[in-house]
């Protein structure tokens, strides 16, 4: 869905995407859950982004302390690199909420919540938005495409016959 918007809007061209995973070496313990959470978790989000076909680079130690993500880069008319979208899973909200499902076996099982937005912040994607147009936004983006302005009542006749003819055509 975050390719797909991103695509829509224009951006997804400068966009890179980012596998972020733990560090089991990082010493200062900044991770919680266990090795083999962590290790399924991985292989989970692993596949599905490969079953995806998204072509991603791997960070080791930028996972978020409860879960590995997806950092969807986007390139600015600097180059300068920022996080956009973030797809995380959380491994460890759904024990701490009591949240159980019952599998197929009829097990109590803890599922893994999916932390994630189609398109980020909205501040910083328009900020993005007007930096890639220089500010002249494709009309299709503009909450109010035309605005008649007669200068004098002689215009505003005119005016009127033009505003139904952009209607008319949609």
């Amino acid at each position: 869905m975050a390719k797909y918007v991103l695509d829509t809007v224009g951006m997804l061209d400068k966009c890179t995407f980012r596998f972020s995973q733990w560090d089991p070496a990082n010493p200062n313990n900044k991770y919680e859950g266990t090795a083999a959470q962590w290790e399924h978790a991985q292989n989970v989000m692993g596949k599905i982004l490969d079953d995806l076909g998204v072509k991603y680079e791997i960070g080791i130690d930028e996972a978020a302390f409860y879960g590995p993500k997806l950092d969807i880069q986007f390139h600015n008319v600097f180059g300068k690199e920022d996080t956009i979208v973030t797809i995380q899973i959380d491994m460890l909200l759904a024990e701490k909420f009591g949240m159980y499902y019952v599998d197929e076996n009829g097990e109590k099982k803890l599922p893994y919540i999916i932390h994630r937005t189609s398109l980020g912040c909205y501040e910083r994607t328009l900020a993005y938005l007007i930096e890639t147009h220089a500010g002249a936004l494709p009309t299709w983006m503009a909450p109010e495409q035309v605005r008649f302005l007669p200068v004098t009542d002689r215009a505003a006749d005119y005016c009127y016959e033009l505003a139904h003819k952009l209607e008319a055509n949609g």
